[in-house]
């Protein structure tokens, strides 16, 4: 395609939501107290390394601006006993020069908490995303082809209330990543399950005490440079969690497990010994959130760890590309994160976050990731958020990133 035309083709998109959201707003009056809400977005995001090589490699480092035109959507709607809610994004991403790299992303949740009159309550949840694939994993392919990286999960619980401060609860999972391209080795397949008995449900400290069991597979794994292999690994856990929230302000939860995973794939070392996760959600004032978390466990576990991060001054999601999970197939992985809030005014809110994950092998091998970022967001009407934000990554040894880019949301309720 000629470059003007493609020039032309990139900014065709984002112009007309621009003036489609400026109708939009003008024929939408505000309605509060609605349970669903419908938005559009237009975000423009630069990478200077966007298949995260090294300076210096043989292979030049490329950097490219993105973007990203999408809707979303969601509703939250208890009906008796029960609540439903749904929430979804979908993007068309278009990249300035690496236009082989053009995609749609998506990201779908969905989920029922319900309860019976007597003692039975539980949940169940569902989760779709799609989005280009990590291209900085430690078995990632080396590639500039498009690799898109699909991942769904689906959750439930119950639980039995056998009095007022006591209760068993239980619960299955099952969660899939699926990449593009044939030749990408990272795919995996994992099912689990658990049950405990939880005191002090409801009360400023609670403790769980459980069991759980899972199976991960992995359907190729690469054992020499032209042979390949599958590993099933197998887990038990003996764990106990503790939660206390003092007050309406702060929240910590920690959790400590006997872990004993074991790999069916020869040369994969087991791992038995303790694993376990500390998180902190602490609002220092009104205006200011906090929340901190360090997670220690082997890297299937970790590949799936889920972190929310803090937003200010929300009108629903803010539209962009579904969170890539990245592979971890390390033997042992400590993570710390930290995230930080302030909301300056009604209307501006500031955010800051840092991550560092540290994995080893179990032998010589050891990597680590370093990443950290900046945002603002200024809310100027009930509809309307704008944000910009910066973020840079570096992988010891391996590569280093910087992206930043700025977003304009539009969301009716």
């Amino acid at each position: 395609m000629p470059q003007k035309m493609r020039a032309a083709q990139w900014m065709l998109n984002p112009l007309a939501l621009a003036a489609g959201l400026v109708f939009a707003q003008v024929a939408v009056a505000e309605d509060g107290g609605s349970p669903w809400y419908i938005g559009a977005s237009q975000a423009f995001n630069h990478d200077n390394n966007v298949f995260r090589r090294a300076y210096g490699g043989t292979l030049p480092v490329v950097s490219d601006t993105t973007s990203s035109t999408g809707l979303l959507g969601g509703i939250d709607q208890p009906f008796g006993r029960q609540r439903f809610y749904a929430n979804g994004t979908a993007a068309m991403n278009r990249h300035k020069n690496q236009d082989q790299l053009d995609n749609t992303s998506y990201g779908l949740n969905l989920g029922l908490d319900w309860s019976s009159i007597e003692r039975l309550s539980g949940s169940v949840t569902f989760g779709a995303r799609q989005s280009l694939a990590n291209y900085g994993d430690v078995n990632a392919t080396s590639t500039t082809e498009k690799n898109l990286q699909k991942s769904r999960d689906v959750a439930a619980t119950v639980r039995y209330g056998v009095e007022s401060s006591l209760g068993i609860e239980g619960g299955v999972n099952h969660n899939a990543i699926d990449y593009s391209l044939a030749d990408d080795l990272r795919t995996v397949r994992q099912n689990g399950a658990n049950v405990g008995v939880r005191w002090g449900g409801g009360r400023a400290l609670s403790v769980l005490v459980g069991v759980r069991t899972s199976q991960a597979k992995y359907p190729t794994v690469a054992t020499s440079a032209t042979t390949f292999d599958s590993d099933t690994v197998d887990r038990r856990d003996i764990d106990a969690t503790v939660t206390y929230a003092p007050t309406g302000l702060s929240v910590l939860t920690a959790t400590l497990r006997g872990t004993h995973e074991t790999h069916s794939l020869a040369g994969r070392q087991n791992f038995s010994g303790f694993t376990g996760a500390v998180t902190w959600d602490y609002h220092l004032t009104g205006k200011i959130n906090l929340r901190a978390a360090l997670n220690r466990d082997t890297g299937t576990a970790t590949t799936f760890l889920q972190y929310t991060p803090i937003v200010i001054t929300p009108v629903g999601p803010v539209l962009g590309s579904p969170e890539t999970l990245r592979i971890d197939a390390n033997r042992l992985s400590t993570t710390a994160m930290l995230d930080a809030g302030y909301e300056v005014t009604s209307k501006i809110g500031l955010t800051a976050n840092l991550r560092r994950l540290s994995s080893s092998t179990g032998s010589s091998g050891d990597d680590t990731l370093t990443a950290y970022g900046f945002g603002v967001s200024y809310q100027p009407t009930r509809t309307l958020k704008l944000g910009c934000s910066t973020n840079r990554e570096t992988r010891s040894g391996v590569y280093s990133d910087n992206t930043y880019g700025c977003n304009a949301q539009l969301t009716f309720q």
